[in-house]
């Protein structure tokens, strides 16, 4: 990894971020196509400081080209827009001196603003990292290099890599459910070995039912006095109560966009679901964050009432996919690909599954049992932390209502408990619904286990040999 400039450290990763959603809110606000962009960068890159070059030409072309496609370009813009001021805020926060709270993405932040954190999410290093050419990979050789196994989840070891080589500055605490991904927890805890900051972690329920959800809340409610203690601020009632009625809105309009799926063809860009994670990790209890999922939310309708840029070219028949897994996050404008190619759409998948969860403010005990049930029901918390019946029965769900014709699964090399599951799943989507499945491995946030041209081959061979008639 490049040494950090001694301007950025700690703060690094984070300019990154700033500067690469500055760049992509100019470049669609100001150029109509790609090609008027790339004319134009020469000139482009004469205006920029040296960093903002470096950045520019880091990022990567193909997602470039998605992203001015007419049915992207309007999410990508409502999203850098909503992240400029979010990575800013963060910058701002380090440099006060602000508590900083990095927690694992199954939880909401809207809790620790409310007892007086900056709080980040640490695998958002996954998500944002996938719009450059290296990814987030010589983080993650950062860490191994001290001797952790290559099986370890690189949606997790990435972040430690970057706080090793002062890219991001260790948080004041770190906070995550018990739940059972043994690399996540093995990231925090070498971070808490390493830099001696707080790590809390409070238990996760094995059951989905009554009394598992009060276990849960009771869990988080034991934890919130060791917070308080740490940021010198007692819970803001408030602000809590602010945070979750706006995370209402979100989830109501997360729920909506899942039925919006369920048309045919799908009204919804499959480039969007790591939009949607993004947003969610970042922003959750903020208004921008609900802006943003009305926004695409409002295209999908327009969609369906053939106003807007379909999501498949003309005169393609749809392939309705279900990611039994989860996205391939080092490279997202693959979905865009497979509608371009083959008219393949995304249903939803383990990292984009959010159930519409509307939480009762009357008090703080409602809201933390709220906010309880939406962790117990997260993306992967719910499908890894209980029965393997779980994930079967949901993905099982998923295909039926919402009549997939496929599913994938692009599982990742490190995640034990998917591939314990994967041949059932595969078997029970043929047995009971006809539904054919093609299973290999990536890895999360690392391209080298199966390169984007790797991916494309994967499923297309797929396509053309099961799929097309």
């Amino acid at each position: 990894m490049e040494p950090v400039p001694k301007e950025l450290e700690g703060i690094e990763l984070f300019q990154r971020y700033l500067t690469t959603f500055e760049l992509i809110k100019t470049a669609l606000t100001s150029f109509e196509t790609v090609e008027d962009l790339m004319s134009a960068a020469p000139e482009i890159l004469k205006t920029l400081p040296e960093y903002g070059v470096k950045v520019f030409q880091s990022l990567r072309p193909d997602l470039v080209v998605a992203a001015f496609h007419p049915k992207n370009r309007g999410a990508v813009l409502k999203c850098a827009e909503a992240q400029i001021p979010f990575w800013q805020g963060i910058i701002d926060d380090i440099k006060a001196d602000k508590p900083q709270l990095e927690f694992w993405f199954a939880q909401g932040p809207e809790l620790f603003r409310a007892l007086g954190f900056s709080p980040l999410c640490s695998e958002v290093t996954m998500v944002a990292s996938a719009m450059y050419k290296e990814g987030c990979e010589d983080a993650i050789d950062k860490f191994r290099m001290k001797g952790f196994a290559d099986h370890l989840c690189t949606a997790n070891v990435a972040y430690p890599g970057y706080v090793m080589n002062g890219n991001w500055k260790p948080p004041h605490v770190m906070v995550k459910p018990g739940t059972p991904c043994p690399s996540s927890n093995l990231a925090y805890q070498a971070i808490q070995k390493w830099y001696g900051n707080e790590y809390v972690m409070y238990d996760s329920t094995y059951y989905l039912d009554k009394d598992g959800l009060m276990h849960q809340s009771d869990a988080i409610k034991r934890a919130i006095p060791k917070l308080e203690k740490i940021s010198g601020q007692k819970l803001d009632e408030d602000l809590f109560r602010q945070q979750m009625e706006e995370s209402n809105k979100t989830y109501a309009l997360c729920g909506e966009l899942l039925e919006l799926r369920k048309n045919k063809p799908n009204p919804d860009p499959g480039m969007h679901r790591l939009l949607d994670l993004l947003m969610m990790v970042t922003l959750l209890g903020k208004p921008s964050c609900t802006e943003y999922f009305q926004f695409i939310v409002d295209e999908a309708k327009e969609r369906l009432s053939n106003g807007g840029t379909p999501v498949i070219p003309e005169g393609k028949k749809e392939i309705r996919a279900l990611h039994t897994w989860a996205m391939n996050a080092y490279t997202p404008e693959l979905y865009h690909w497979l509608e371009e190619t083959y008219g393949m759409t995304y249903i939803t998948c383990g990292l984009s599954y959010f159930i519409d969860h509307q939480v009762d403010t009357s008090s703080v005990d409602s809201m933390i049992e709220g906010w309880a049930q939406r962790i117990m029901n997260f993306a992967m918390e719910r499908q890894s932390m209980s029965f393997g019946d779980v994930w079967l029965d949901d993905m099982i769900y998923l295909a039926k209502d919402w009549d997939a014709d496929c599913g994938i699964f692009g599982g990742n090399l490190s995640c034990k408990q998917g591939w314990a599951i994967s041949k059932l799943l595969a078997d029970r989507l043929e047995d009971e619904l006809n539904i054919p499945s093609t299973r290999f491995e990536i890895e999360l946030s690392d391209k080298r286990t199966c390169p984007p041209d790797e991916f494309k081959h994967r499923i297309g061979s797929f396509v053309e040999t099961i799929l097309i008639d």
